[in-house]
């Protein structure tokens, strides 16, 4: 019955009563305000996920692309092996493919480690420009990149197993750079020879006139891979001549 009452029965001013109506009912917890930490939650799994699905829709869509560099990793690991019985005789008979003579740089002018160097990659990348334009190239790019991977771990695992530390400071500091530029205007000028040719297999195949092919496209494409093994060798010079120096191989 007490508390039933008015609180005006106790002779309380209308502005005190407005007071103790107010501390009555406030919350036992302090409300937040709506939707801050929910919708922040919202928005933050939304970023994870459509970070997500486009990472995943990056690597489907270059999914060509990172075989052929799994294929040119798994070629300089098997070349790597094999470099446990090789010598300088060898790395010299192969310095025509793979730029192998790594002690000609110590002495050799700076222009001459560019040519070498680019005269090595585009070797193959006109081997692998050729087969594009065949219905056979979608089988020989693959073994065309192999080699080049197994000659490029070859040089790496010599260097490795006869000067240790030296010889891998000497692969990280003047060899690397531009093999590893290198190896990508390979990967990928081997995705767009490798997606010509199966264009060319499947028109063939389906006798399918409609099948339209763009050679002026696949020349743009081939002329980015030469601009990037270009690259590649301009880094080869610059990092020979910076570091080369620094070894007594």
């Amino acid at each position: 019955m007490f508390r039933k009452k008015n609180l005006a029965t106790f002779n309380v001013s209308p502005k005190a009563a407005e007071k103790i109506k107010s501390v009555s009912r406030h919350p036992k917890f302090p409300t937040l305000p709506s939707g801050k930490i929910s919708s922040g939650k919202v928005v933050s799994v939304q970023k994870v996920t459509a970070s997500g699905k486009s990472i995943l829709h990056l690597v489907k869509a270059h999914s060509l692309f990172l075989g052929f560099i799994l294929v040119l990793l798994v070629g300089m690991i098997v070349g790597a092996i094999a470099a446990k019985n090789a010598d300088e005789n060898l790395l010299s008979q192969l310095d025509f493919l793979f730029a192998s003579n790594f002690k000609a740089r110590l002495n050799q002018p700076a222009g001459n480690t560019f040519v070498a160097s680019l005269a090595s990659s585009f070797l193959f990348l006109f081997v692998i420009f050729l087969s594009g334009c065949s219905l056979w190239g979608c089988l020989s790019i693959p073994l065309v990149t192999f080699f080049r991977g197994f000659g490029l771990g070859i040089l790496t695992g010599y260097l490795y197993y006869s000067y240790g530390w030296h010889g891998f400071l000497f692969h990280l500091l003047v060899v690397l750079p531009g093999m590893f530029l290198s190896s990508i205007g390979i990967a990928y000028g081997g995705e767009k020879s490798m997606r010509l040719s199966l264009r060319l297999l499947t028109a063939q195949r389906k006798e399918n006139t409609g099948i339209s092919i763009n050679f002026k496209q696949y020349f743009f494409y081939m002329g980015k891979a030469c601009m990037i093994i270009t690259s590649a060798a301009l880094l080869d010079m610059i990092c020979t001549a910076c570091f080369s120096g620094l070894f007594q191989l």
